[in-house]
């Protein structure tokens, strides 16, 4: 008989397990040993993404995004050592800005909040590492783990192609600190009929004065394949609870295109007001202010394919 399973390493264990990775491949790197460091790096780099699926409910914003920009550095270091690199030589991460990354996990699930230490430029075009999913199970490298299961199986039970993922950040406002019970609703939808529709709450204990944050993921009951068939857009809008009409109220509404769901993209979508046009003609921007809904894009195969 088989004995109990080992219990889940907190997040901490997690860290140091992972910094010590880190270590590992950048020693690799420093020392010359291109083919073991390029290995390493990508192995790593598909282990934080899955990690970041793993514990979609439990990071904070601030750890979630540092985790995906450390994977995505991990990739474009990785392209630079085998010559892939797309970037100019000048903008190329070097084996010193990948140092710099170590205090970046050491501060991973602390209040410590500093800027990420890298260039954008360095990183961002670089499309991150992409776990696969095997049922309901993401496989990248040697990490494996569940996905949010009910919600991916909820999706995966009516898509036949990829499942797309929408982790929803936060929204800029003005005035964030005065809603009541915010929540964002997040719909699949043509010019004539919604086919989807879902609701998340905010993570009341990260809000700020000018964002309510929500960092959950949205797995959408419409394919992306579907969507693209469809002509249909996916539509944010920001609702709040109103004492005096006692009901939930539409404060401003977002959207995205399907052509704009592309693997690991992060958006910041512009910010209209109510009331909502599912043809996407009458847009005015909800405020003068640079506040947007941030969105990172998702898909993964469903099992039924």
């Amino acid at each position: 008989a088989t004995g109990p399973a080992p219990p889940a390493m907190s997040l901490e264990e997690t860290k140091a397990v992972w910094l010590e990775k880190f270590r590992e491949a950048l020693g690799h790197d420093n020392w010359g040993q291109i083919l073991e460091g390029c290995q390493k790096y990508e192995l790593l780099a598909g282990e934080l993404v899955t990690g970041i699926a793993q514990q979609a409910h439990t990071l904070k914003s601030k750890d979630s995004d540092a985790l995906h920009k450390i994977a995505k550095c991990l990739t474009a270091r990785a392209l630079v050592l085998k010559g892939q690199s797309s970037v100019p030589i000048s903008s190329e991460i070097t084996a010193v800005d990948m140092k710099e990354m170590e205090k970046v996990f050491v501060n991973l699930f602390t209040p410590v909040d500093e800027p990420f230490p890298i260039a954008a430029d360095k990183f961002l075009s670089v499309q991150a590492a992409r776990p696969m999913v095997v049922g309901a199970e993401i496989v990248a490298g040697e990490a494996a783990g569940p996905l949010d299961t009910d919600l991916f199986e909820a999706a995966a039970a009516k898509v036949a192609g990829r499942v797309v993922c929408l982790r929803v950040s936060r929204i800029g406002l003005k005035d964030a600190e005065t809603y009541i019970d915010p929540v964002m609703t997040v719909s699949v939808a043509d010019s004539k009929t919604v086919f989807d529709t879902q609701d998340i709450t905010e993570k009341r204990e990260e809000r700020s004065v000018n964002h309510v944050v929500f960092d959950k993921p949205v797995y959408l009951h419409v394919g992306l394949e579907d969507i693209h068939a469809r002509k249909a857009a996916i539509f944010f809008e920001f609702k709040h609870y109103k004492p005096k009409k006692k009901k939930m109220s539409t404060r401003c509404w977002c959207f995205m295109e399907a052509d704009e769901l592309k693997w690991d993209e992060e958006f910041a979508l512009e910010i209209y007001h109510k009331p909502t046009d599912l043809k996407r003609k009458k847009l005015s921007l909800h405020s003068e202010k640079p506040l947007y809904l941030h969105v990172l894009a998702q898909h993964f195969t469903s099992k039924r394919r």
